[in-house]
């Protein structure tokens, strides 16, 4: 099936490239066109990409203008907030 996709000749560059993605398995977002929201999909999937970067995560948020994932994805109770990034927040 690969072969007559992607053809012989490429076909070890294809495999190459599907063996890189699954190693990163956590970064792969699956979005289905016509379900909701994509801008808010791919405001997710940037999110994801840097978990444990809180300011990084909130200026995302604040670019895109999207409150509602910031309080759903940002602002959770597992995070322990200190004092440096409520100063990141007044600013």
């Amino acid at each position: 099936m690969l072969c007559k996709e992607f053809g012989e000749k490429e076909l070890d560059i294809h495999l190459t490239r599907i063996k890189e993605i699954l190693l990163r398995r956590h970064l792969v977002i699956v979005y289905e066109l016509g379900s909701g929201d994509i801008d808010s999909a791919i405001l997710h999937a940037l999110l994801t990409a840097n978990k444990g970067q809180v300011q990084d995560q909130l200026q995302l948020a604040q670019m895109w203008n999207r409150v509602d994932v910031a309080k759903r994805e940002i602002f959770t109770e597992d995070l322990e907030w200190k004092v440096r990034c409520y100063t990141f927040l007044s600013q």
